[in-house]
């Protein structure tokens, strides 16, 4: 374990013995309950069910007693729902799958009921995760579909980015790889943005099992080893754990046992440290693989017998199968035949009462081994032919598999392409639209434009032409006032010339008095 996990496991428990203290000294029945639903979200793994448990209990006194009304009501039915999931996360762990189905169903139902859409979301995922491991990819694709609706409306980027990493490993069960890794890729995508170190490591995790699966090794290494640095600075032991786990694994398969012996062993330190039990079945059980590999049959042995009891504690026939052939071929290799053959008898009976076909295969063939060793030729002939019919049965049962995932992502590429050329038509709908939008936009702009010049030129022309009306006003103004001048000047003359002819009128003798004194003048004559 590294020391960032252990410091990070190290303040863990010292908020959770916090807690405690205050825990012990709450009166109210309400304040205790609220303090155990935490402890049992922040102490180990191994001590959930002693807080977790007891939660559920009081929470359904205080709302037998009607302590609370309203939206107290509330609050203590969302203590308990978060109690029965931290129950459902243990009995998971433990590999108690329909008790942890049945908290889990139990704390979705009030979630529902009081609204509380983050936390069935969260349920549905746990739900879908059970489901996952159990290999019904269809029932788990519901759940994650369902989780994943709820958190896209609620802008749960977290929550969305692991719904999405979910529905990935559906895919991968499934085969369809590309799609798999679409879904991990927009995964990783979201949680870099938000930082996300715990979510980046277990989808790095993710990513690494489709590249091993592939061949490409080195990718997988180059990812695992990411991850393993990423992880050193968060408190997830869970997804170390699987990354040195898997990291094993890879340095199995390529024959160096030693490598891969050193990395099992850390990661079942983790996991013992952690209480994970199904973890540290795997983890005895591939060390013990390791040790026979490497000629070590009595250590081989102890590991699968410790891994074979862990298995039948939590009822696991799957893994109880597995680690009894396990036994069955050390004991074989020790020569011990009769001890090998009874440990394939019981390997036989478990996966034929579960219908682990893959594990039927294998007891038939190591009791075909077995009665070799014991020179029970018939019986070998009869467990061979077996074994021949099972695995003939599994490669076919794959062939058919094979052939309906690639109808499958021959149908679901048939759609994309129809889907591409329906929105490649469209597309260029609306390239046309948009063009000929421009095209009017162009022309309104164009016309705009050309008002807009045709108005300042009205606007410049205006403003001269009231300039020069202006001056013409001015001017006439001046006209005006010139004229009025003259008027008076001429006024004046006129007066002058008419005052100077009544003077000379009165001073000079009319024509008519001249004209009678001549005529006096005559007649004298």
């Amino acid at each position: 374990m590294t020391s960032a996990i252990k410091q990070s496991a190290v303040a863990q428990n010292k908020k959770a013995d916090s807690l405690n203290l205050l825990l012990k000294k709450a009166k109210q029945d309400t304040i205790k309950l609220r303090l155990m639903v935490e402890i049992s979200e922040e102490c180990d793994p191994a001590d959930i069910l002693k807080y977790a448990k007891p939660a559920v209990e009081l929470a359904d006194a205080i709302l037998k007693s009607n302590q609370v009304t309203g939206q107290a009501t509330k609050h203590i039915k969302s203590q308990k729902a978060s109690a029965l999931n931290n129950i459902g996360y243990v009995y998971n762990t433990q590999g108690n799958i329909k008790e942890a189905l049945d908290c889990y169903e139990k704390s979705l139902k009030i979630n529902d009921e009081i609204g509380d859409k983050p936390g069935s979301a969260s349920i549905l995922n746990n739900i879908g995760y059970i489901y996952s491991t159990q290999g019904k990819s269809k029932e788990a694709l519901d759940y994650y579909e369902r989780s994943l609706k709820i958190k896209e409306e609620n802008g749960d980027k977290k929550g969305v980015a692991t719904s999405l990493s979910n529905i990935g490993l559906i895919y991968k069960q499934q085969g369809r790889i590309q799609e798999a890794l679409d879904y991990y890729s927009n995964s990783l995508k979201i949680r870099e943005e938000i930082g996300d170190k715990n979510g980046i490591g277990g989808t790095l995790i993710n990513i690494s099992v489709i590249y091993k699966q592939q061949g490409q090794i080195k990718e997988a290494l180059a990812n695992y080893n990411k991850c393993l640095k990423l992880l050193e600075e968060t408190d997830d032991k869970i997804d170390y754990a699987i990354c040195l786990n898997n990291i094993g694994i890879i340095y199995q398969g390529e024959g160096k046992i030693k490598d891969a012996l050193s990395y099992f062993e850390r990661s079942l330190k983790i996991r013992e440290d952690i209480g994970s039990k199904k973890g540290i079945a795997s983890s005895l059980g591939n060390i013990g693989s390791s040790y026979t590999l490497l000629g070590k049959l009595e250590e081989a042995q102890s590991y699968q017998s410790r891994c074979l009891q862990l298995y039948k504690k939590m009822d696991d026939r799957e893994g109880i199968a597995h680690a009894m052939e396990s036994i069955g071929s050390i004991l074989l290799l020790q020569h011990k035949t009769k001890d090998a053959a009874k440990y394939a008898d019981s390997t036989l009976t478990v996966s034929m009462q579960g219908g682990y076909v893959e594990d039927i295969r294998n007891a038939e063939l190591l009791l075909a081994k077995t009665d070799s060793a014991a020179d029970n030729g018939i019986g070998a002939f009869m467990h061979f032919k077996q074994f021949i019919m099972y695995r003939d049965s599994i490669n076919n049962a794959q062939t058919r598999k094979a052939s309906l995932q690639k109808q499958i992502q021959y149908e679901y590429e048939k759609k994309e392409i129809a889907a591409k050329a329906e929105q490649d038509k469209i597309d260029a709908i609306n390239t046309e639209e948009k063009q000929k939008q421009r095209v009017v936009i162009y022309a309104v702009a164009g016309l705009l434009v050309l008002f807009a010049v045709f108005a300042i030129f009205m606007f410049n022309r205006f403003r001269v032409t009231n300039r020069q009306k202006k001056i013409i006003e001015l001017q006439k103004q001046k006209v005006d006032e010139a004229y009025t001048k003259l008027e008076e000047k001429n006024k004046e003359v006129i007066d002058s010339i008419h005052y100077a002819k009544r003077i000379q009128t009165a001073l000079i003798t009319s024509e008519k008095s001249i004209a009678n004194m001549l005529n006096s003048l005559i007649k004298n004559n």
